[in-house]
């Protein structure tokens, strides 16, 4: 019973590490959304930060780091290549 209730809670904190998490699109660092003082705009979408250093960086260069943020890397996504048939 112990093991069950243990996998639940255990399940919950992980959903809630996904839900409130958002990941530095500069140092890659994984942020609580709703408690980091640093965030920008950048064409529409809101980027979160782990220190002013990040923020100051990604504002420097934002189409550099927006780009690998939106998850592409040379005009590629990123992840498993699907086999062409």
């Amino acid at each position: 019973m112990l093991n069950i209730l243990f996998t639940l809670v255990g399940a919950a904190l992980v959903y809630l590490t996904v839900w409130r998490g958002a990941k530095d699109p500069v140092c890659r660092m994984r942020v609580d959304r709703f408690a980091t003082p640093y965030s920008t705009k950048f064409e529409g979408r809101t980027y979160y930060f782990c220190s002013s250093g990040c923020k100051d960086e990604f504002e420097t260069k934002p189409e550099h780091y927006a780009k690998h943020a939106h998850g592409t890397r040379g005009g590629r996504p990123r992840g498993l290549l699907r086999a062409r048939t």
